[in-house]
């Protein structure tokens, strides 16, 4: 079996920021993916990438442009055909690891060892387990990787993120009536099943989720399609609001510029980075396109 590397040093960050102890997630140049079905041909080319520790990153495209293949490839389930670097650095204890090195290798257990330490997910659908209820889908990653006294931290994850009444056990009784209905949600689900509440708490719910494994990165394949505008802008942001304080990193690919930037709901920019796509046809079966982060000299 070969040796996973282990590098000693970073790579150069693609965003520039003077504070020399910028902690860096995810380092990428000259990726390349390659896709062909029939005579059709589709190349997606990521010439620099980064994610820093503690940063909301926004993947917008429309579709087909490819920005699901490269949040495949950000969540280790999916090999590029090339890159030039791919280096993942997870907590402060464990060093940068070169992530194509373990894709040559097919160390599968490493991937899943990653995946499973450092990364959340919060699918388009929430992703939740059906047949569980909304805490029981929330212990259910923090048990599997060890965690210890999580309960506390999903009460309280889950009252913040409005999908939990505050208690005696955890806190005072919310008795704010008007402010519950404002926002839309009811004041507790955690012990329904994800059939039984509406799709912005399922995705509250898988936000939970994330963020309770306490992982380094959180990857989130357009998490708010299912719900109205006003409902998703308010749940990013308090995705947001949460990743942050948990000093976690959130990846989030969307179609919508608006939800990441700033605009009327939005009094800032949610998004710290945003990468979008361009796209070229060097030949009449070959589409090709680029991943630039917006603000860089793209050509």
């Amino acid at each position: 079996m070969s040796t996973i590397k282990v590098m000693k040093s970073f790579a150069q960050p693609l965003v520039d920021n003077s504070n020399a102890n910028v902690d860096t997630i995810v380092s990428i140049k000259n990726l390349v993916k390659r896709r062909s079905a029939g005579n059709e041909v589709f190349e997606l080319h990521v010439p620099k990438f980064s994610i820093q520790r503690g940063t909301f990153v926004a993947i917008v495209g429309e579709s087909g442009c490819g920005k699901s293949t490269l949040l495949d490839m950000l969540g280790l389930v999916l090999k590029p055909t090339s890159a030039n670097v791919f280096h993942f650095k997870g907590d402060a204890g464990e060093g940068l690891v070169d992530v194509m090195d373990i894709w040559r290798s097919a160390n599968e257990r490493e991937l899943a060892r990653l995946r499973r330490e450092h990364i959340g997910y919060v699918l388009q659908t929430g992703g939740l387990l059906p047949f569980l209820t909304i805490k029981k889908n929330a212990q259910l990653v923090s048990r599997l990787k060890g965690l210890r006294h999580t309960d506390e931290k999903i009460n309280r994850l889950a009252q913040q993120l409005g999908i939990a009444k505050k208690n005696n056990q955890y806190g005072n009784h919310d008795t704010n009536k008007q402010s519950q209905q404002d926002n839309g949600i009811s004041i507790d689900i955690m012990e329904k099943k994800p059939a039984k509440v509406s799709g912005g708490q399922r995705q509250r719910a898988a936000i939970l989720r994330a963020l309770a494994s306490q992982p380094d990165v959180i990857i989130a394949d357009e998490p708010t399609a299912a719900v109205d505008k006003r409902r998703a802008v308010q749940i990013v942001s308090i995705f947001k609001q949460l990743a942050l304080s948990e000093n976690a990193s959130v990846v989030m690919v969307t179609h919508d510029t608006e939800l990441v930037g700033k605009t009327a709901e939005n009094n800032s920019a949610i998004a710290d980075v945003t990468y979008k796509f361009k796209l070229e046809y060097p030949a009449e079966n070959v589409t090709k396109s680029i991943c630039y982060a917006v603000g860089e000299n793209n050509g």
